[in-house]
């Protein structure tokens, strides 16, 4: 599956980064495949997407996109039935 960055996706990353307390450029290096993140950096991201750090350590830039829009779109649903 391939992902086109849209702007929506970039203020998705800045979020993330943001609340993962890492730069954007890494977050974007690691999503991009061109940084693998330290265990650290996993667990951080780990933590903001409700993720497993593995995935973040182990998996493809692919599978690594696929988490991000999952937990936008699960913060969604959540949104859309009265959850926040």
């Amino acid at each position: 599956m391939h992902f086109a960055y849209t702007e929506t996706m970039l203020i998705k990353q800045k979020e993330i980064a943001a609340k993962a307390h890492v730069s954007h450029q890494m977050l974007s290096n690691i999503l991009t495949g061109r940084r693998r993140p330290s265990w650290s950096t996993a667990k951080k991201i780990a933590e903001a997407t409700g993720s497993d750090p593995v995935d973040w350590m182990e998996s493809p830039p692919e599978t690594l996109r696929i988490i991000i829009q999952r937990m936008y779109e699960t913060q969604a649903q959540g949104i859309n039935n009265g959850v926040q």
